[in-house]
């Protein structure tokens, strides 16, 4: 099963998390977090480069900057 509808699952979910939490600007990505949880729990993670063959893209993991 392909997960480039899951995205738009997580979208919407990240969304009415955001409202529900009050609009914060600063938490964009703890929601799409938990959004991304939620929805990978309840229909499965897609499979692995399901987005590349998609999109043409390879997508990356986000780093983090390192701290001192």
């Amino acid at each position: 099963m392909s997960g480039w509808w899951q995205e738009d699952l997580i979208r919407q979910r990240a969304y009415e998390i955001w409202e529900q939490s009050g609009r914060p600007d600063d938490k964009a990505v703890e929601h799409w977090r938990q959004a991304e949880e939620e929805i990978y729990k309840r229909f499965g993670r897609p499979r692995k480069g399901a987005r590349e063959r998609r999109t043409g893209v390879r997508i990356r993991a986000a780093r983090t900057p390192a701290t001192s």
